[in-house]
């Protein structure tokens, strides 16, 4: 018979398993039950490896001892003393255990990530690489408690459970698997937990939490006795020692609890007080053994601390624990505690957890404590109920490692059932995680304090102007008065609205119509910068409005319009200031009028909407009317003041002018080149919020309109019929294009000198002054040419036909481009072809700034458009008469029918009742398809007629490209030798021999074969609609994520700005608008200075968010100063100021100046020195021979 083992507490814990001569391999049950006093149980765990275990016991003592309950717990308070003392029975246990953690191809495996086989065509799936092994050494301190005696019964089958399912949830790897395991035949663990009343009141690792952890309790349990509580070594603190008795602190979810162990002998307190403080110092070696093991490859810097942001993302194919569906929410723990928990989704198989929700948590600790961590972060997904304990659903572990390694990528778990919970053998969770930036610090400390709070401290989203009066207040305040010079005559002055200038009060407060005028033509003295764009920035200032309508009661009294002007540009939206009791308002430089927005693309518009302020809670402000302003084809250094009809929708035809309003724009590009580029990529969808619903409706409104077209409504449906049928009016200018170029009527252009005879030349002049050349326009059918051109190419080579096709898109949209810019309208006028390829291939346009003056050609527009009007007109009331002429026909044959009588008549019985148009349920879908159908419509329109020139510019690039390319294609070779091989293997004789050696010798699949082969394919579809689920699946969380994350930071109620212009109507300047180059008053070196610093200058960000899990603000700086550089233009600079002859140079220009200062000192010095030295020298010989005669 061999010894006992027993492990030497002075050396080094060893890895080598027991032998199998050892009389203690297999625990003896008659020394585990039996109550023998003062003895003292070693055992190990047999030298046989268990079946796939995570942990194996390697050695524990075992002592029996009475535990009162804690002092600070429930029975410690309600009991006396000394009726605890001695019939608590229970067995503590030191164990030290050999974990086995799988590094390398299992890791994730193990943890319970989703890991999905890779198929080839064959049905095999690759094998993974053998995974790497190391193992560590784990102590935990055990607390077994006695077995009811009605449950003696079924100890043979809850021993089984009990030995199947508990495992050391210290491990890592495979060390999670213990966590989740089921009893036999799916029957839960708990029925193995079934213990004595008097239980200990704080359970440390009890109840239904994930944290009963243990190894496997064989040799530790039998029918008698099961192990209950597992404590990690460092948890447990031994205070005192009192002979037989120990006081012992717990600690568990941050409490610490004192309970006194009383064991049967002093000498066995003496041994279990040795034991834990030898024990505790190995452990200090074992603890560095298991953060080598967790960390693998990892290597931390010394008091290295992470912050690590995680994200609970969505959950889905959850199980239903209710009836039909679940509530599901997440609960985080580490070590046992609860860390984090997100909110509930109400009826749900597929939450989406937000920033709303609770989704995201910081995990803030020092790195070797997150390495150290038992059983990393684990997630539980449970089912809320009101009334009782929570339904779990599953759970997963995300291990340190991942965590440690995570760069915000989503990661997908398979949910496991907890221990002694029901397996639902369903159900995912994805979860991201990654180190935490200094922004996501800030925002999570926020959010934090917000939802303690309950406050919640948006960003802000929209700037509201100053004014606004009551009915009251505008009937009781007086906007005019009049003052008499001193030569008697009266003069009507104005009150400054919204108020005088605050620099200049006296003077401002009263103002003439002429001063007023003058005043809203200067420069404007405060900005508000908006926006998120790189591109380009675009300057605002709304001068006026005139002849609005009158929105308020009481108009008679004073009580008028009180307009402000809300404007939105891409993911900004802001107000001007508002002008009491005015029709026609004027804003005035010192006031809220002036707008910064910057560019993110190059299509997008800018709405403007004229508003009656409303102060009442309930009322909305009224929509007086909106417009959409085009800036694709403004030129940049250019100041243009232009004027617009206002309209309350540009959606249907049934509309009238509200007025008009007056801005002046003008726009600055980065890189015109990128802008250019930016338009090859499509638009992203940008959305506004707000706080208030009032202003939501301001927002949709100057977006859109007062009318909503997406509502179900006859008059919507008649509308998207009507512009149906009004794009046939296309085809009055296709049949005068083809007249003009069948017809080969000029078009283009051209100054041509000729001679002639200059008849106010003198009598007594030369032939040369008599006879001069003089300029005559020309027009010349260019396009009947090339269309000639055209057509004999195509005749004589009908393999030009690819390139042809391609020609004539481009030819379409050049022509349509010409006849834009032949407008007499200016304002009807696009940017040319060659302006945009010339920004593609130099960087630049260089064209001339704009110059535009007031109703110019307003005589030959108004005659264009009338021309148009008149033709379709005419052409409308040509087949209005033919239709009623037919109509007619019609008529008089049915009344000839009528007078004959009808062959088929019914007559059965006519039933009343109401008429329901059964067709109704089916008129909405034809709404939104006919809606479909003109938004299309709308754009090809705008691309073809150039409104989208960008985009235009890019099809006739690209369509010239594929012409040259398809030149060069031989088509009739290709054509000619795939026709050949098609019809040389196809219908050749050897097919014979095609069908007698291979077709008739295909054997029929077997019924076998079919099967597996339906089962591939269905597996191949099934792989395909995984994957197409999932990509829907990701695209849902991030719509869902960004909703509530702009609603967190910017205000709950959204509106989507619209970047491509899909109105029906497009809105161009009036005949006053005017545009004139841009020159900028020349300032001094402090005046520039200040104005880039940002000096009346706000700056207020966008809305448009980048980034993942935590998204920020894309952002531009509030100010233009440079670095090392005393202003950013010079060019801007007065002549006679300081430093106006201070240049730009970039940093290669300065590093090449710096660097051609310093050769030149080099040469300098390397071959002047020495000529100096020698001039001196001889110099001083000459002297000293002269001196010494």
């Amino acid at each position: 018979m061999g010894k006992n083992l027993r492990i030497n507490p002075s050396a080094a814990p060893s890895l080598d398993v027991i032998p199998e001569d050892s009389p203690f391999a297999t625990p003896r049950e008659n020394d585990i039950g039996s109550p023998a006093e003062g003895r003292r149980a070693e055992f190990a765990r047999s030298a046989d490896p268990p079946p796939k275990k995570p942990s194996t016991l390697k050695s524990a003592q075992l002592w029996d001892v009475v535990a009162p309950p804690p002092t600070n717990s429930r029975k410690g308070h309600l009991l006396p003393k000394s009726l605890q003392r001695f019939h608590r029975h229970r067995r503590i246990s030191i164990e030290v255990h050999r974990v086995i953690n799988t590094l390398g191809g299992d890791e994730e495996e193990d943890a319970g990530r989703l890991m999905k086989s890779v198929r080839n065509l064959t049905g095999k799936t690759k094998q993974k690489p053998a995974p790497k092994i190391e193992e560590f050494e784990e102590c935990f301190v055990r607390i077994l408690v006695p077995v009811k005696a009605t449950t003696k019964a079924t100890s043979t089958a809850t021993k089984g459970v009990t030995n199947g399912t508990f495992a050391v949830a210290g491990g890592i790897g495979n060390g999670t698997k213990g966590l989740f395991a089921l009893g036999k035949k799916g029957q839960p663990a708990s029925t193995a937990t079934q213990t004595d009343s008097e239980t200990d009141d704080f359970s440390i690792m009890g109840g239904d939490d994930f944290s009963i952890m243990g190894g496997s309790t064989s040799g530790l349990s039998t029918s008698e006795w099961i192990g209950k509580y597992k404590l990690p070594l460092k948890d447990v603190t031994v205070n005192t020692r009192d002979q037989e008795a120990c006081s012992i602190t717990t600690r568990y979810k941050n409490i610490d609890q004192t309970r006194e162990i009383i064991f049967n002998s002093e000498q066995e307190a003496v041994e279990f007080c040795t034991m834990i403080k030898e024990q505790k110092e190995l452990d200090v070696y074992r603890e560095s053994l298991r953060l080598k093991a967790s960390l693998g490859k990892i290597k931390l810097k010394k008091n290295e601390r992470v912050d690590i942001l995680v994200e609970v993302v969505s959950g889905f194919d959850l199980p239903a624990a209710d009836l039909l569906s679940s509530d599901p929410f997440v609960e985080v723990k580490m070590n046992g505690t609860l860390i984090h928990k997100t909110k509930f989704i109400s009826k749900t198989l597929n939450p989406v957890w937000s920033v709303k929700t609770n989704g995201l948590f910081l995990i803030s600790m020092p790195a070797k404590e997150l390495f150290q961590c038992y059983e990393g972060v684990v997630f539980i997904v449970k089912d809320y109920d009101k009334l009782g304990a929570s339904d779990p659903l599953g759970a997963c572990v995300v291990t340190a490692k991942e965590l440690y390694l995570g760069k915000g990528e989503r990661m997908e778990y398979m949910l496991k059932p907890l221990l002694g919970q029901k397996d639902y053998k369903k159900g995912m969770l994805t979860v991201r995680c990654r180190h935490a930036t200094e922004y996501d610090k800030r925002f999570m400390e926020q959010y934090i304090s917000e939802t303690k709070t309950h406050a919640r401290h948006s960003l802000e989203s929209i700037t509201n102007g100053m004014g606004g009066k009551s009915t009251l207040q505008s009937i009781v305040t007086s906007t005019t008065k009049h003052e008499h010079t001193a030569g008697g005559k009266a003069i009507k002055k104005y009150k400054a609205r919204p108020c005088p200038d605050p620099t200049r009060k006296e003077e401002t407060e009263w103002m003439t119509k002429n001063q007023i005028k003058d005043s809203v033509m200067k420069e404007s003295k405060k900005w508000l910068d908006v926006g998120s764009g790189k591109l380009g920035r675009v300057f605002v200032e709304v001068l006026g409005c005139d002849n609005l309508p009158n929105r308020d009661i009481g108009g008679f009294l004073g009580n008028k319009t009180d307009a402000f002007v809300s404007l939105v540009y891409e993911d900004a939206c802001v107000r001007t200031d508002v002008i009491d009791d005015c029709l026609s308002p004027r804003w005035l430089p010192w006031s809220q009028r002036a707008f910064i927005f910057h560019m993110m693309h190059s299509s997008s518009h800018l709405f403007l909407g004229v508003f009656d302020y409303d102060r009442s809670i309930v009322d909305d402000h009224d929509l007086i009317g909106r417009v959409s302003v085009d800036l694709t084809n403004m030129r940049p250094d250019t100041e243009y003041i232009l004027y617009y009809n206002i309209y309350d929708t540009a959606k249907v035809s049934n509309r009238k002018a509200e007025g008009t309003i007056s801005i002046r724009v003008r726009i600055e590009f980065e890189d015109e080149r990128k802008l250019l580029l930016r338009t090859l990529e499509p638009p992203p969808p940008i959305y506004v919020n707000v706080k208030k619903k009032k202003d939501f409706r301001v927002v949709r409104y100057t977006c859109t309109g007062s009318y909503d077209t997406n509502k179900y409504s006859m008059k919507t449906i008649n509308s998207h019929i009507e512009e149906l049928l009004s794009h046939l009016q296309a085809w009055y200018y296709v049949e005068d294009a083809l007249k003009n170029v069948l017809l080969w009527r000029g078009h283009f252009p051209v100054n041509i000198r000729i001679p002639g005879k200059d008849e106010n030349a003198p009598e007594h002049a030369g032939f040369f002054m008599k006879y001069t050349k003089q300029w005559k326009t020309i027009k010349l059918p260019i396009h009947s040419f090339n269309a000639f051109l055209v057509a004999i190419l195509l005749v004589e080579n009908p393999t030009l036909a690819p390139s042809v096709f391609c020609i004539w898109i481009a030819w379409l949209l050049v022509a349509v481009m010409g006849y834009r810019r032949n407008n007499p309208n200016p304002w009807y006028k696009c940017k040319s072809f060659g302006e945009f390829f010339q920004v593609l291939t130099l960087g630049t346009s260089g064209s001339d700034p704009s110059t535009i003056v007031a109703y110019e050609n307003e005589t030959e527009a108004t005659k264009f458009v009338k021309h148009w009007e008149d033709r379709i007109k005419k052409a409308e009331e040509d087949a209005a008469k033919q239709y009623e002429e037919k109509l007619q026909e019609q008529e008089e044959y049915e009344r000839e029918m009528e007078q004959i009588g009808e062959a088929d008549v019914d007559i059965t019985t006519k039933t009343g009742g109401v008429n329901i148009d059964p067709f109704k349920p089916l008129l909405y879908p034809i709404q939104q398809y006919l809606a479909i159908i003109c938004d299309w419509l709308r754009f090809i329109k705008n691309v073809i007629v150039w409104n989208e020139a960008y985009f235009a510019f890019w099809i006739v690039f690209g369509s010239l490209i594929l012409a040259v390319t398809f030149v060069f294609v031989p088509w009739t070779f290709l054509a000619c030798w795939i026709s050949r091989i098609l019809v040389w293997t196809i219908f050749g004789p050897w097919m014979k021999l095609v069908d007698i050696y291979y077709v008739k010798m295909l054997k029929p699949l077997s019924e076998e074969e079919q099967q597996e082969q339906q089962a591939e394919l269905k597996q191949i579809k099934k792989e395909a609609t995984e994957a197409a689920a999932k990509q829907a699946r990701i695209a849902r969380e991030e719509k869902t994520k960004l909703k509530y994350m702009k609603q967190h930071m910017f205000g709950k109620f959204i509106t989507k700005v619209p970047i491509l212009n899909l109105d029906r109507f497009n809105d161009f300047p009036l005949p006053q608008s005017t545009a004139t180059p841009y020159k900028p008053k020349p300032k001094s070196m402090s005046e520039l200075a200040m104005e880039e610093a940002g000096r009346n200058r706000k700056r207020v960000i966008g809305q448009h968010l980048v980034g993942e899990m935590i998204p920020r603000v894309e952002s531009t700086l509030a100010t233009e100063a440079p670095t090392g550089q005393p202003t950013a233009h010079p060019q801007l600079l007065d002549k006679e100021s300081a430093g106006a002859d201070v240049s730009k140079d970039s940093s290669v220009a300065a590093y090449a100046k710096i660097g051609s200062v310093v050769v030149a000192a080099g040469l300098v010095t390397w071959f002047g020195v020495p000529l100096i030295i020698s001039s001196s020298q001889w110099a001083m010989g000459g002297i000293f021979k002269y001196v010494t005669g």
